[in-house]
């Protein structure tokens, strides 16, 4: 954007503000990613007037929660709208009003909640400019998005790969006697004993407290046999101890935050060698929170929290003349107010250049193609809603349709 500064004062600070923040200290935006998250929910009915033992999922298991959790409740749906608007006002000269498919891109996985998550930010960031209104008092327009199926999906679920699954066997077993040192031990079979659950390691407290923090939130009665556990703050503390087992191997980086820092690392280095020459502006990835964790794990950056219902990592890049290398500025929105917090990678400054950026993170960068890394070949399990999901899809829609036109 050009501004036609004048020696009125206010003119010239409304330039300011206006070409803020594509110029930043002499540095040009080139690029926005983001890394945004919502929370894990439980399968629960959200309006059900059951008493609490009568509203619980039937099991206690991440991948179970993912598939099939369908809905959140509309707070939590307004805090990622406003996301969306929070990048539509902050990026809002950088990326131009009118929405183009080729500006953005949106990556979520096929988890329902990730899907709706996209939606909802991609509402907020582009509302239709008056040329791409189609109705007079809806302020929304279809925006693409893209997905992997979840079997096959190791960008944003490379926590369910069997060797991430192994490393954390591995991991736990390391961690026996800390975790009885702990009295973790303890909880667990107190638990157990008290619910129809079976709950022996910190993940299942983990997914047990999205469980309570589900209920709570849609202000659902809590069950009694941990109430307690739950508002002392045992529940938490376990949960956080998960968090951190989440990130012990490289590998477990490599999978859970490497990848997507791969991605995001490529297509800067894309963009920098094309000399800014693609369309692409921003790209979006629509996780869940333990993708955001794993991020900021991987690059020394997390600080020991439950995550609200949307938070997310956005990585601006800029360029200061046209023969100089990118540099990676780094901005955390927490989803409280409408500021952001400054982060800076150990042993860099605040805008890292991309080499410095690229040789911090070597080691968690996966060199090998992450079907391999994820083993993929090993998977024998796939016996997942996901994967029934794509069957009814492709053998068993065809045959109703057909047979729906031969009766009409």
């Amino acid at each position: 954007m050009l501004c036609n500064f004048s020696d009125n004062m206010m003119t010239l600070w409304m330039c300011f503000l206006l070409c803020w923040p594509a110029l930043v200290l002499g540095n040009e935006l080139k690029l926005v990613h983001a890394i945004f998250s919502h929370k894990l929910y439980a399968p629960v009915q959200l309006n059900s007037t059951k008493n609490a033992a009568d509203n619980l999922p039937s099991k206690l298991d991440y991948r179970f929660f993912l598939e099939q959790t369908d809905d959140m409740n509309n707070t939590v749906k307004m805090d990622l709208y406003k996301f969306g608007k929070f990048l539509r006002d902050k990026y809002n000269l950088f990326l131009g009003e009118i929405y183009f498919p080729e500006i953005m891109r949106m990556r979520t996985s096929e988890y329902i909640l990730s899907m709706t998550s996209g939606q909802l930010v991609d509402a907020g960031l582009w509302p239709p400019a008056q040329a791409q209104k189609w109705h007079n008092t809806l302020d929304w327009q279809p925006v693409v998005t893209d997905y992997v199926p979840a079997e096959r999906d190791t960008l944003l679920l490379g926590i369910l790969c069997p060797s991430f699954k192994h490393e954390q066997e591995l991991i736990l077993k390391n961690m026996s006697s800390t975790i009885t040192k702990l009295g973790y031990s303890k909880i667990f079979d107190s638990l157990s004993d008290k619910s129809r659950f079976i709950i022996e390691k910190p993940s299942d407290v983990e997914v047990l407290y999205s469980l309570f923090e589900t209920l709570n939130i849609n202000n659902l009665p809590l069950p009694d046999w941990g109430k307690e556990l739950y508002t002392n703050g045992s529940m938490k503390n376990i949960t956080l101890f998960s968090y951190d087992l989440l990130s012990h191997s490289i590998l477990q980086k490599q999978l859970n935050g490497g990848t997507l820092l791969k991605e995001i690392i490529k297509d800067t280095l894309a963009d920098q060698i094309n000399n800014s020459k693609r369309k692409l502006k921003i790209s979006l990835y629509s996780g869940e929170e333990r993708n955001l964790i794993g991020v900021l794990q991987s690059m020394g950056l997390w600080k020991p929290h439950i995550l609200n219902s949307v938070e997310s990592l956005i990585f601006e890049i800029y360029q200061k003349s046209p023969r100089e290398q990118y540099t990676v500025k780094l901005n955390y929105y927490n989803g409280v107010g409408k500021d952001t917090e400054a982060l800076t990678l150990p042993g860099c400054e605040e805008f890292c250049p991309l080499d410095k950026f690229q040789k911090y993170l070597h080691d968690i960068i996966p060199t090998v193609d992450e079907k391999e890394l994820c083993q993929l070949n090993s998977i024998h399990d796939t016996g997942s809603g996901a994967s029934l999901k794509e069957s009814f899809n492709y053998y068993l829609l065809p045959i109703i349709i057909i047979h729906y036109l031969l009766y009409l």
